[in-house]
């Protein structure tokens, strides 16, 4: 989720690229828009790797909002990044996890196929509606870790690569949501590349994208 700062964006591209890891990035269009920060959309488009993808328009309250608001915040976010990355979004990550009916039906309306959700209890990928599948956080929030636990660099990894490893046993998806502002932080950069170091050195791991998930 690239939210706030979004400088620090250019560190989780930076290592997504050096190891060669599929990521997706669920971008705030009103700071993506922001003309210091058109220049990184534009790398993040042009990298095979990424999946750029929508946080909403403002990052704002959408449930219980007016219908324009709703439309802003959902259809409006996609165009925007539709436009100034040349690409066709598909994936949407609804800010703070908040979802409901109308949400999903304004996803579907609006060309999203997925949406990237909170833990739900399950470990696969289902379908909310005839045309809009829901992929489950199974990963700990990197908010538990930096702003409400405050672990350390290597209890954080340590946890990634225990889940890493614990899910996939179950024949799970292990989706890690992290927040650029959080993890591409200064030097907690450190934590996401020794993570992408661990995948690289084993195998037996297939590291996709949110859309690759849905495609699998």
């Amino acid at each position: 989720d690239a939210e706030h700062r979004f400088p620090y964006f250019k560190n989780f591209i930076t290592a997504a690229d050096k190891y060669k890891i599929p990521v997706s990035a669920y971008c705030v269009s009103s700071l993506a828009e922001e003309e210091q920060n058109i220049s990184l959309i534009k790398q993040a488009s042009e990298n095979k790797l990424f999946e750029i993808g929508s946080h909403s328009h403002s990052h704002k309250k959408i449930i219980g909002q007016s219908e324009s608001v709703i439309h802003k915040e959902i259809a409006g976010s996609k165009e925007k990044i539709d436009a100034l990355s040349g690409l066709n979004l598909t994936g949407f990550r609804p800010p703070r996890e908040e979802m409901n009916e109308v949400i999903s039906a304004k996803l579907s309306e609006s060309g999203y196929t997925y949406l990237l959700e909170k833990n739900k209890g399950y470990l696969y990928p289902r379908l909310l509606t005839d045309e809009l599948y829901v992929i489950p956080r199974t990963a700990t929030d990197d908010y538990q870790y930096l702003v409400s636990l405050d672990w350390s660099p290597d209890s954080i990894l340590e946890r990634m690569k225990f889940e890493t490893n614990y899910i996939t046993s179950l024949d799970g998806i292990y989706s890690l949501s992290i927040h650029t502002h959080l993890l591409g932080y200064k030097s907690n950069i450190n934590i996401i590349e020794n993570y992408f170091e661990y995948l690289n050195d084993h195998k037996e791991f297939t590291p996709l994208n949110g859309q690759q998930i849905i495609d699998r």
